[in-house]
This record gives structure tokens, sequence and C-alpha cells, in this order.
């Protein structure tokens, strides 16, 4: 007798409760604790675990029979389940999920046909491994139910099967005559509510579908009752069912055939049921009872439909507002990017402005230089130079004055527009012969085509910029030996005019931004440094705003290689009822004839003043020789030269560090010892709102840089001339003047004077009352209406006006009964914070206060 042990890793194996012979030298012990099998060779003593870890269900539990099949493997009874060992090397596990009676497995054995019978604790179960079924035999075909371990025996001579239990001994013959197999028809009773109402469901005696069973929308609950027609083995069937279709699950029903439904929802199932028989072998047949549960009037197929309706309106409306949204941010990053791009144009052109500012005082000097150069030789052939410089001057300015157009058409525009009748050949003709001498120093053939007697409405200084910039254009890209042709027609009632030059032309890529104004700057940023021209960008540009101006278009076409052609067309314009008087400046680069200067032995004292000492220098040695000049190089050195002296004129720039000229002439003007004074303006500031500026503020001219020394001679000239002449006027005898409020007026001021208050008081209850209204009433143009006011009265027009108006405010308010609302109107304000506001600043009361004083 010997004793063998077993051990797993660190674990003792040695409680068995099965045990099998697999081979003469090798048997199958069965352990406990769920460690499976051991195959122990009794020849060699060696002995290896068989693998049932693979199992996928549930844990293995004690293993406590064993059968070898004939043909389909090894099976195991366990405490939980029955476990298959096939031929192929396959696990595989059953429970009572299966079909078998119950998990404690007693006894395997297997019968004459190939079936595997188990005792458990619940009956006998036969499995059939051909068709994977199982049969249970429970209480009501056995007097014992419960069986007990190693109670099992098979009968080798007559293959009766005997199985022990707690109460009795059961054998099987499987050699005796199988019973028919039959199958009862389920049968569908009927539909049970809550209420205690039912509802019958027809017999049918098929498998075929039943006819649906409406459920009525707000029911609790129903209750399918069902049966298997077997009035024999009745208590041997379990009920099952499923509801949803072939993927659901299938529920078992514990010892009932009523199926219960709680809350239904809404919608179409299908109920499947079937039996199983404890003592057939057969498949189990499914029943089907359609169900159709009824959904409120809430969610009955027209309220879908609505819905969805609504739901594709809301869907819209998201989309709508998405887009309306993503269209804001888009237009918001369109905007950033234009305000980035203004921003960066602006700073260039301010860029250009400051530079062209810079360039008016080396430009004055050289002009200034040359004048006196050229005044001072006779030598033709040095004359031939000095006239280069001259026009090189003259091209300089030219390009300053195009860039401070630009600024001008970026801030305010061109002005006013004066349409009048124009002989275009004769405004085409000289403009034209300007460009003849270069045209013929490069071989340039020149062609000017207008139709005869062609007279058109339009404004003659716009046209004759436009014209100038194309031909500017034109001349730079025509080549040697090329052409330009100018054609002026009418054309449809509209004036149509073309420059055509042959050259190289435009690529397409770039035709739809000739007149782009920041392509134009970066032309400019690219050019600066180069020896290409960029004033005929800028020229474009102004041709572009000019015929804008005009109400026309223009337009361009090329052809690389071969020529290009602008054309400008203008509509037809009713020209102006009456010629707008327009006020003559003098040239700041032609002098004026006829003016001589005044020459005395006592000479005229002129006060010179700017921060440059050049622009000091060539001023005061163009005009030393007819008058004594005092140069100062800042505003307080020129105050403090006041205080010394009472000059006949005054010459002075605007900017210049610290006060600049505009703070010199207000301190002149409000001086009554200085304020008869003439001022002359030289500035490098030439746009047409700052020489306004400047005019308004009291000069009496203004010169832009680069000037003419010959012109500023003449203008001081001019202006000492009229001095003198005021002087002699101003002395004339008492009986010429007249004693207004106090003070010494002359007869014809006095008209004047009369004449501006009837104007003013004829219009005084228009709130929109301007100068220009007074002016034209009086025959004066606004400028001229506006210095000979301050010159007669010592203020401006605008400070008149508003003088007038709260004077008669507060005689109204003594001598009528007017409401303060009423006279507001009256005297033409309808802004009462400002009325209240500047009437107490000027009689230290309120309107009611300063009625109820005496």
């Amino acid at each position: 007798m010997r004793r063998y042990r077993f051990r797993m890793g660190s674990r003792d194996c040695n409680g068995f409760y099965a045990m099998i012979r697999e081979s003469d030298s090798t048997l199958l012990l069965g352990l406990r604790g769920g460690y499976g099998l051991i195959r122990f060779n009794i020849r060699t003593k060696d002995y290896d675990f068989v693998d049932m870890q693979r199992l996928q269900r549930r844990a293995l539990g004690d293993l406590l029979s064993l059968c070898r099949s004939r043909s389909s493997g090894l099976y195991c009874g366990t405490s939980s389940g029955l476990i298959h060992l096939t031929p192929g090397g396959d696990i595989r596990q059953f429970d009572r999920r299966n079909g078998i009676a119950n998990d404690m497995v007693h006894g395997v054995l297997e019968d004459a046909y190939g079936c595997i019978w188990l005792s458990t604790n619940k009956g006998l179960t036969q499995y059939n491994p051909r068709t994977d079924f199982f049969h249970n035999y429970a209480a009501a075909d056995l007097d014992v139910t419960e069986f007990c371990d190693d109670a099992y025996w098979k009968c080798p001579y007559t293959g009766r099967l005997f199985f022990g239990g707690v109460n009795g001994v059961v054998w099987i013959d499987p050699l005796s005559e199988p019973q028919a197999d039959y199958r009862p028809p389920l049968q569908f009773i009927g539909v049970e509510f809550p209420d205690g109402t039912s509802l019958p469901i027809p017999c049918r005696d098929t498998l075929s579908d039943l006819p649906p069973v409406r459920i009525g929308p707000g029911v609790a609950g129903f209750t399918v009752s069902f049966v298997a027609v077997d009035y024999l083995n009745g208590e041997n069937f379990e009920y099952s069912y499923r509801l949803g279709g072939d993927e659901s699950s299938w529920i078992e029903l514990q010892k009932t055939n009523r199926v219960t439904f709680t809350d239904p929802a809404p919608g179409t199932y299908r109920l499947d049921v079937r039996y199983k028989s404890h003592v057939l072998d057969a498949a189990d047949a499914v029943y089907s009872l359609p169900i159709v549960v009824l959904p409120p009037w809430y969610g009955t197929t027209v309220a879908r439909v609505i819905y969805l309706l609504l739901a594709a309106g809301c869907v819209m409306l998201v989309i709508a507002a998405v887009r309306r949204h993503y269209k804001r941010q888009q237009q918001i990053v369109r905007r950033v990017e234009e305000e980035a791009r203004e921003k960066l144009t602006e700073a260039r052109v301010n860029f250009f402005v400051n530079i062209s500012h810079e360039l008016c005082t080396p430009l004055t000097l050289i002009n200034g230089m040359n004048e006196r150069i050229a005044g001072a030789i006779h030598d033709p052939e040095l004359l031939k130079y000095t006239e280069v410089m001259r026009e090189n001057v003259r091209s300089l300015n030219d390009l300053i004055q195009e860039i401070l157009d630009f600024r001008k058409i970026e801030e305010a525009g061109f002005g006013r527009v004066r349409i009048l009748p124009v002989d275009i050949g004769g405004l085409l003709s000289p403009q034209v012969r300007s460009f003849a001498d270069a045209a013929a120093r490069n071989g340039i053939e020149l062609l000017l085509e207008v139709s005869p007697g062609l007279v058109w409405n339009t404004d003659a200084s716009f046209l004759k910029k436009i014209v100038l910039n194309l031909l500017s254009n034109a001349m730079k890209y025509t080549p040697r030996d090329g052409r330009i042709r100018i054609t002026a027609v009418v054309e449809d009632d509209t004036f149509l005019l073309r420059v055509w030059n042959s050259g190289r032309g435009i690529e397409p890529a770039r035709l739809a931004h000739v007149f782009d104004r920041y392509r134009i700057l970066d032309s400019m940023d690219r050019n600066m440094y180069t020896d290409s021209a960029s004033r005929n960008g800028l020229g474009l540009f102004i041709c572009h705003g000019l015929v804008q101006a005009l109400e026309g278009e223009i337009s361009v076409r090329s052809e690389v290689g071969s020529f290009t052609e602008f054309s400008v067309r203008l509509p037809y314009r009713e020209p102006a009822e009456e010629p707008v008087a327009v006020e003559e400046t003098a040239s700041a680069t032609e002098p004026v004839a006829g003016l001589t200067a005044v020459r005395r032995d006592d000479k005229a004292s002129v006060l010179v003043v700017d921060d440059n000492r050049d622009i000091l220098w060539l001023i005061e040695s163009a005009l030393s020789a007819d008058y004594r000049v005092r140069s100062c190089c800042s505003v307080d050195e020129a105050l403090s030269a006041l205080g010394e002296m009472i000059p006949d004129l005054i010459v002075t720039d605007i900017v210049m560090a610290g006060h600049d000229g505009l703070d010199l002439i207000a301190r002149v003007r409000g001086d009554r010892f200085l304020r008869s004074v003439p001022i002359i303006v030289v500035s490098a500031k030439v746009t047409e709102g700052e020489q306004i500026e400047g005019l308004e503020a009291g000069a009496d001219a203004y010169l832009t840089k680069p000037f003419s020394v010959q012109v500023l001679g003449a203008t001081v000239a001019r202006l000492i001339s009229s001095r003198r002449m005021l002087k002699e006027y101003y002395n004339a005898p008492e009986s010429a003047y007249t004693v207004v409020e106090g003070l010494a007026m002359h007869r014809t001021d006095k008209e004047f004077m009369d004449a501006v208050v009837g104007a003013v008081c004829e219009h005084l209850e228009r709130e929109d009352l301007r100068i220009e209204l007074i002016a034209e009433q009086l025959g004066f143009t606004p400028r001229a209406f506006s210095r000979k006011f301050k010159k007669v009265s010592g203020r401006t027009p605008s400070e008149f006006i508003k003088e007038v108006r709260f004077e008669q405010a507060a005689r109204l308010l003594k001598t009528t009964t007017l409401t303060v609302q009423e006279v507001m109107y009256r005297v033409g304000i309808s802004n009462k914070s400002y009325f209240y506001r500047e009437f107490q600043l000027k009689y230290g009361v309120k309107p009611k206060e300063y009625r109820q004083q005496p």
C-alpha cells in the first residue's frame, strides 16, 4: 500500500470526490474546492492538472462525479452544474439557465442511446448531446426528487441506470418502448387590466400570428395569460417569454402562466412565449402575440409630424441665427482688418505728409537762391542751368502738392464743384502744349483730337487736374518714339475723354488695383528710395476722386506689350444759375505784376519770424534792399521785439517750437496798437483748410512753401502800400466819421454795419443762419465779408450773430409775455441747455430771473 499526495503550486490538492479510468495506466481524479481534474499515470507516478480555467460563466465548484462517454468525451458532475470536455479539447458548462433541473449534479451516467442522465437535488435530467436538449423529471414524474453523492450505477448486462436518493432508488430502462412525442399547442387566454376589465384573445391552433391586441392610451398596466393545452402533463410545463424581438433575452416564469407589464410605453411590441416540458424531447416552439400600445393625442403620428415641423423650424432658426452670428463675426473681423488697414494707411499718409512738409523749407531755399542767381547773371548757358533747377523745384513741388491733395481727399474731399460751360478745346490745348517739349525730347508723337466747338458743362479746374494727371501718367510709361493720343468727344449725351498711349501696358492682375489707395501707398513704399517716380500712382487716385466728384466714371483697358487707354465719362449736368465769385489769390511761384516795392528815404520796417535761420537769411536778403528787416527765431523773441517797435509788416511761419505763428497773430490782433499791422504767413502747411485757418486767425496773405521771393516781395509791397492808404483814409476830415456807442466810426463802415444788422435781424429766426447767407445778401464772398467785418468791428461774424440773438432774446423777455421756449424760437435757438447756459454767462442770471428784474 502506497500513498500519493498532489500539489498545485503551493497548495495541497488531495481532496477527491470522483475517480475514473482514462486508460490502462491513467486515472482521472476529480478534486473538490474548484481545482478541477488531475490526470495521474500510475506507472510513472507523474500527474498534471487538466486546465479548466477557460470556463466563461461561473466558478467550477466541487467535482462530484465523472462519466466517460463512448463518443462525446468526458462529463463531470459538479456542485455548479455539468462540465463537458469534448474530444477536441473544448470545455462546455451547463447549469439551470441551459435547462438542468438543479446545479448540484450528484451522478452522471450514459445510456445505450448516448444520452447523459444527471441526478440532482431536484430530480433527474436527460441530456441529448446530439440536439443539445435537456429534459427534466421532477416531482410529478418521480417519487424520489433529491439524490445523493456516489449513489449511481449502470448495469453492464442490462444497461439499466440506477440512481439513489434520500427516500428511494430510481432505475431507468432505456430499452423500453419510448413514449410518443406529443407537444400541445399554446393558447393566449386574454388581457386583463387593473380596473378589472379584460380583453379576450381568439384561439388559434397554429403558430401563425394573431391579430394585434390594442391597448388604449393612459393604461397603467396589463396582464397577458396563456396556457399549454395538456390535461395530463400540464404541471410539467415551465414558461418563458421575451418582449421586443429575436434579440431580446428570454425571461423564465416561476410556476405561473401570466406575465404583467406596468406603465407600457406607446409603441408596437411582439410578445413571444414558449414552454418547456420535463418529459418531452423536442425543441420548444415560439408563440407570438402582437401588442399595440396606443399613444396619447400628443404622441400620435400627426403630433409627431407637427413636432418634426416645429423641430425643423427651430433647427432652421438656429441655423439662421448661427449664420447671422457667423456673418456678424465675419463682419467684425473684416471691420477690424479694415480698421487696421486704415490705421496703417493713415500712418503712411501722415509719414508722406510730414516728409512733404519737411521738404518745403529746403525747396524754398533752393528756389529762392536760384531766383537770386538767375537775376544776377546774364550768361545764357548758366541761365539754362537755373531754368533746369527751377523746373525740378516745380516738379518736386507738384509731387508735394499731389501728396497733400491725397490727404485732402482722405479728409474732406475736393470741396464744392462749380459747373459752368467750358470750352473743351481751349482748356485741353494749353495742357497738351505744356508736355510738348518733353515729348519732343523723347521722340513721342503727341496728338490732340477735339470735336470742333465742343463746349461741356463741367468744373474747369477739376478737368484740368484730370487731364494733367492722365498725361503725366502717359508720358511716364510711353517709350521713346512712342505715341500719345488725347481724344475728347460727346457720345449719347456723355462727355468722353480718352488718353491713349503706346507702351508695355498693364498686366490684367493689376488693372483692378490701378485706383486702389492701398496699392498706391504700397507702391510709394517700394519706390521711395529708388529712381522710379511714384507720383503717377497718386495722380491716378486723385483722378479717380475728381471724376467721382463730377459724378462720372473712369476706366482703364490695356493690352500687355501694346497700349494703355484711360477713359473718363462725364454725364450732362445743368450749369450753375450764375457764376460763383472766386477770390483770386496770388500764386506762390509767380510774381504779381504792376506793384513795386515802396522806396522812400525812411524805409518801412518788416519783422520776420521763423525758427529756420536759413529761411530768415533768405527773406532778409530778399527784402533788405527796400526795407528795414528785423529777424526773430521764435514767437517769444518776436513779442519782445514788438515791445520795442511797431513794424509796418510782419512775415511769420506757422509751425515753430514753443508758441506757433497763430499765437503770434492772435497776440498782434489783440493789441490795440498793433492790430492794424499787416501779417503775411509763409508756411509749409499748404492745404486749403490750413490756409483758411491762417487767414481767419488774422493773416492778410498766405504764401505756401516753396515760395518765390519775387512773389513775397510783391506781396510785401502791396500790403505796406495798402496800410499807408488806410492811414490816409483814417486821416480824412472828422465829417467822414460818426460816433457809434461812444466810438468813432467811418460813415461807410457805419453803413456796412447797419446793412449787416438788418440782414441778421431779417433771418434771425433761422437756426442755420450762416455767414454765407449774409455775405451773399450783401454782395460779398464769405471770405471777403469775414475779413471786412472783423476789420470794421474787431469781431468775427459768428460772434456778432450770437450777440444779436441774445440781445434780442433779452429784449423780448422784458417787453413781451412770450414764454422762454417761444423766445428761443424767435431768436433761432432750439437747444434749451445751450440757451440757458449762454444767457446766464452773458447776463449773470437765468432767463426767468432776468424777466423778473426791474
